[in-house]
């Protein structure tokens, strides 16, 4: 089924935040993993790691911001919000994990060793995972223009668009037009109604987030989780907060299954098993809390912790 190109401004109307921006970092992840879009390094590839493609969506979106005044500029997606795009497309099917390999340089939020410890303590090279793109990922269009609402929605896969932007498009300069005629407009203040903040009837408690998990650390959660719960739902700050919660799960997410691959490597039979069932829990609360399910997502913590 092809939908309507994006000229006709229906599909636009559909996208919302960097969905709708003219560098799309779902197009640029596809395009860089088809070979029609260069890493940072002006390398052409059929595989790469997720901070190569953050790489090389940062690096289109700071060519596409060199043609443009400041008032245009568009902020892009920290590594942090990346990695969750990067996992819808994960579990949509549209990646495929490939395999894991030494890291060269150290990640923008990490460190380039990782402390091992066996019988001894030592620092051994971290390494990352390698993805390419499935054969309903290579085909699929629609699902890589918003994967955050495709996973919400669950759209189905694959399915095409009219038209799909390609790299150059999006970094086109921007057109100058001629104006041949200047009508003066009178331009009337319009008084704006004063805003009505509600008073919260309870601070949103705070919670300290690790880069790694723990059992500590989900019993917080649990805590934390639970304390929420019995806010309001409807509060804006609530809904917000709880949406930021995403991609520090996600993070977590990839950094158990991370773990998950190392061991798997080095034979730990037991360690993997145990690894594994971390992260079908992780992607269950991960699940939960895009859904806005505090009840799912704490009985998700609630076998979490008892691991």
């Amino acid at each position: 089924m092809l939908l309507p190109k994006f000229g006709d401004g229906i599909i636009m109307a559909l996208l919302r935040g960097r969905a709708a921006s003219p560098v799309r970092p779902g197009a640029i992840v596809k395009q860089v993993l088809l070979g029609e879009a260069p890493l940072a390094t002006g390398e052409l590839v059929s595989e790469a790691a997720i901070t190569d493609l953050h790489s090389a969506y940062k690096f289109a979106l700071s060519r596409y911001n060199e043609l443009r005044l400041k008032s245009k500029h568009i902020r892009g997606m920290t590594m942090h919000s990346f990695y969750t795009m990067f996992k819808f497309a994960q579990l949509l099917g549209l990646v495929e994990f490939v395999r894991t390999e030494p890291m060269q340089f150290p990640p923008p939020t990490g460190s380039l060793y990782t402390v091992q410890k066996t019988d001894r303590v030592r620092a051994v090279k971290s390494m990352r995972r390698i993805f390419k793109l499935s054969s309903v990922g290579a085909e699929d269009e629609r699902s890589w223009l918003d994967l955050t609402k495709a996973w919400k929605e669950q759209w189905s896969s694959p399915q095409k668009v009219e038209h799909f932007p390609t790299l150059a498009e999006a970094l086109a300069p921007p057109v100058v037009k001629e104006i041949k005629e200047v009508v003066e407009k009178v331009k009337v203040k319009a008084v704006k109604p004063k805003k009505i903040e509600l008073v919260p009837e309870a601070p949103i408690p705070s919670f300290k987030w690790t880069a790694t998990p723990s059992k500590r650390q989900y019993t917080l959660l649990l805590d934390h989780l639970v304390d929420l719960q019995k806010l309001n739902q409807t509060r804006s700050d609530v809904i917000q907060h709880i949406s930021t919660m995403e991609t520090r799960i996600g993070d977590w997410t990839v950094e158990i299954e991370y773990r998950r691959d190392t061991a798997k490597e080095s034979g730990k039979v037991a360690e993997v098993e145990a690894l594994t069932h971390e992260a079908v829990l992780l992607s269950r609360l991960f699940e939960s809390i895009i859904d806005g399910d505090l009840g799912s997502a704490i009985e998700a913590v609630r076998e979490l912790v008892l691991l």
